[in-house]
């Protein structure tokens, strides 16, 4: 593990001279791999996520900067970041990359009180019914793979298809209220699934972070079920109504936004 917490400090001083040759300021940056459950090993590549805010100045112009940028600390890390008002679109929509982001603990850099400030704004204002219906987007876009016998597949992929379609299966339970956790083993925790579907998924976390896992393998028949049985539930999360765009939540949007923005420029005058 001690490369492994080289390479987040590396990571977090890469991080820190953007902030200072760009003006920038991260709010928060996280390792979401470690969503997928276990510890990660000596060598274990780092893709992790950040998001930052600008001077408000650059928000003001006709030819504002990307809304993305990416850090390339080592051979063994990369980050990619979203601009604050891309992370405050994108939490209305019902995206639900950045709520995760923000829940990876520990946090790599930024400031310590967004993450909860974050959550707070999407709890009051986000839609669950936008976020299972981009959970399911999700499952559709391999829905071929799946449909009729199943081919095989990395199982990196196959992890990463767990995500929604366990987040699916939580939200039914839930009534489509709240969110649900944003790592698998948080998910296995409070998701009701049968023990042997509960058995091969814990299996393929296990064999994941311990390297045994061949580079491809067909989806175990439990696993397949699942996926399946969230794809077919798909017409009837569709037909739900979303959450309408009102003035009062657009008003919050530009409040929680304009605040972060100038605490921004506080920071960078009195630094």
């Amino acid at each position: 593990m001690q490369r492994d917490h080289a390479t987040r400090e590396e990571l977090r001083r890469r991080l820190a001279a953007v902030e200072q040759r760009k003006g920038l300021k991260v709010l928060a940056a996280s390792d979401p791999g470690m969503l997928l459950g276990g510890e990660r090993g000596a060598e274990s590549f780092v893709s992790a996520r950040f998001i930052f805010v600008r001077p408000i100045e650059e928000y003001l112009t006709l030819f504002p900067s990307d809304e993305t940028e990416q850090v390339e600390a080592s051979l063994a890390c990369e980050a990619v970041g979203w601009d604050l008002k891309k992370v405050v679109i994108a939490t209305l929509n019902g995206n639900p990359n950045p709520i995760d982001w923000v829940r990876c603990r520990p946090q790599v850099h930024g400031h310590p009180q967004f993450p909860d400030a974050l959550l707070g704004f999407a709890q009051e204002f986000g839609d669950p019914v936008r976020t299972a219906q981009i959970y399911l987007k999700q499952l559709e876009r391999h829905r071929q793979r799946f449909d009729g016998r199943p081919l095989k597949i990395v199982p990196e992929k196959l992890l990463m298809l767990l995500k929604p379609a366990l987040s699916l299966r939580w939200y039914s339970q839930n009534k489509l209220h709240g969110f649900p956790p944003a790592d698998l083993k948080g998910l296995l925790e409070e998701v009701f699934v049968r023990p042997v579907l509960r058995a091969e998924m814990e299996e393929l976390v296990t064999g994941h972070y311990k390297g045994t896992l061949p580079e491809q393998l067909e989806v175990p028949k439990p696993i397949l079920e699942l996926l399946l049985q969230e794809l077919e539930a798909g017409p009837a999360l569709k037909s739900r109504s979303k959450r309408p765009f009102t003035p009062t939540i657009m008003k919050e949007a530009d409040r929680f936004f304009l605040k972060w923005a100038v605490q921004n420029r506080s920071a960078s005058k009195g630094g």
